[in-house]
């Protein structure tokens, strides 16, 4: 199956860090889910429900908006949060109750983008709800899976070419930027003397 970047996807997460508990990793081909992210590549462990995340696509106007975070992290956070238009597998909680087995968490706060459509777009309370539910390497995965595919199609609705930056993985952004044990951080190249 080839992704249509201009339509939605849905998916479940497989970084290594990021992986669904309930994804069976011994009976699914990961390298050739990663790369395809073909849903029916995926197996669940039977005791488990797995979480699968649909995404929407973004629109330039999104990429724009996106881009101009000040991290990797910070991008895929965004993305994340408007390209999820639902998620399934979720249980609830004193937040949200599914009103029958099986059905979606969905973003409830409208917002117009640019484009003059009303869509429902996490709110911040959303994001913190969901980074409480499945963790932060996992919606670090989701978001730059969001980005890919706006680059692989160059957005909604815009006739311009736009590339994101290149991400690293999730697990990589998430790293701390700290020098090795034993080296000092650069400094600006000046120097100064004690009186």
């Amino acid at each position: 199956m080839e992704d249509d970047p201009l339509g939605s996807l849905r998916m479940v997460t497989a970084y290594p860090g990021a992986t669904d508990p309930a994804l069976d990793t011994s009976t699914t081909d990961l390298r050739t889910y990663l790369a395809t992210r073909d849903p029916s590549l995926v197996k669940g462990k039977g005791d488990r429900s797995l979480v699968w995340f649909t995404l929407r696509p973004l629109t330039v106007y999104d990429l724009a908006a996106i881009s101009s975070q000040p991290s990797h992290a910070a991008m895929s956070m965004h993305a994340f949060q408007v390209a999820v238009a639902a998620v399934e597998g979720l249980d609830g909680d004193e937040t949200w109750q599914p009103a029958a087995p099986g059905t979606a968490w969905r973003p409830a706060h409208e917002s117009e983008d640019a484009l003059g459509k009303m869509r429902a777009v996490m709110s911040r309370h959303d994001l913190q709800w969901l980074f409480g539910r499945v963790g932060w390497a996992r919606i670090l995965e989701v978001g730059a899976v969001a980005l890919e595919r706006a680059n692989a199609g160059n957005g909604v609705g815009g006739a311009v070419s736009y590339t994101v930056p290149p991400l690293p993985s999730p697990v990589a952004a998430t790293r701390s930027a700290r020098p090795p044990a034993g080296q000092t951080p650069a400094t600006s190249g000046t120097t100064t003397s004690a009186p």
